[in-house]
């Protein structure tokens, strides 16, 4: 790429933001941002693609605070207890959610399939749509275990290609699909304050394999070109390794109240991804992803979803056990 045409993008990605922050538009809702208090991490209760140590090294290491809600196909109920009882053995059962949700067996990517979390403007939870490509549609449930109200849309987006902070300064990549929505789509349905679309360039095309918010001002990258547009809107960049292999981050990790899980590969980058973290003031714990990554699974960020400490409603007993 040539030096104007690195310059033309930056333009076009700076105007971007000020036509957004310059509407004056006020939020009455804004999107919750992942370094947060998260008060459930949600995930398909099905281990799949040799992921089962690591979610138990998850839960094993969540913080008290936090529930972990599990969602799985219907099953009959010794194969649920089974799955309920394997994850008692780290938390208490009190702090294990159990939803039955039809198809879950597709939703082993949580981020891209379970509603997007924001914060109306009294505290309350609002639950943006997430139309997922592979006919898994568990939006509905999750408005139903929350009694929360859901934005609907007929739009395919996924969360992975989805990062904020809780100013509701959004980034995403423009990569497909999401080259086809409007960036006033996402002010609209998703809080968005400004909205950034950065250039494809690796992976699947995510946001969070190239970068990740610490919290409202710092940023985690290991993308050159996006660290200089992150540091001409004002960000503190802290620049992580690269993988040695093409499907490898460190930056699809999940925080979760102070404690960070970060992918890890088995090589010399590792220990110096952990202590970029490490640096930024959180506790690390790496996990080996070479089974998720380098197969074309994504990672840990990909296979969870944040929720904010906010009341459950009432549900079903059919609908949840627990």
């Amino acid at each position: 790429m040539t030096a104007g045409q690195m310059k033309s993008i930056f333009s076009s990605i700076l105007l971007t933001v000020f036509c957004l922050s310059a509407s004056g538009q006020d939020q009455a809702m804004r999107p919750f941002a992942d370094y947060e208090r998260t008060g459930y991490l949600i995930m398909a209760a099905a281990a799949g693609h040799d992921s089962s140590a690591q979610k138990r090294t998850i839960v094993q290491n969540l913080p008290s605070d936090v529930k972990l809600i599990l969602f799985a196909p219907k099953l009959d109920q010794a194969k649920q207890e089974l799955i309920i009882s394997d994850y008692a053995r780290f938390i208490p059962r009190s702090r294990i959610i159990y939803m039955t949700i039809p198809k879950g067996e597709r939703g082993f990517w949580a981020r891209d399939a379970v509603p997007f979390p924001l914060i109306g403007s009294g505290g309350n939870l609002i639950l943006a749509d997430a139309h997922y490509w592979d006919n898994f549609e568990p939006d509905d449930y999750f408005s139903q275990l929350f009694q929360a109200p859901m934005i609907k849309h007929k739009k395919t987006f996924e969360g992975g290609n989805f990062m904020t902070n809780h100013l509701g300064n959004c980034f995403m990549v423009n990569s497909t699909p999401t080259d086809q929505i409007s960036n006033s789509f996402f002010v609209k349905n998703y809080g968005c304050r400004t909205v950034t679309k950065l250039p494809h360039v690796g992976g699947i095309g995510h946001i969070d394999e190239r970068a990740r918010f610490i919290d409202e001002k710092t940023i985690l990258t290991d993308t050159e070109s996006y660290r200089k547009v992150f540091e001409k809107q004002g960000y503190t960049v802290h620049m992580l390794p690269k993988g040695k292999k093409a499907m490898e981050t460190y930056v699809n990790s999940i925080i979760v109240n102070g404690t960070v899980f970060v992918p890890t590969f088995m090589h010399a980058n590792d220990e110096v991804a952990l202590n970029v973290y490490r640096s930024v003031g959180l506790k690390v714990i790496g996990l080996d992803s070479r089974a998720l990554s380098n197969t074309g699974k994504g990672s840990y960020h990909c296979i969870t979803m944040n929720f904010p400490a906010v009341p459950l409603g009432q549900v079903s007993p059919s609908f949840v056990v627990q």
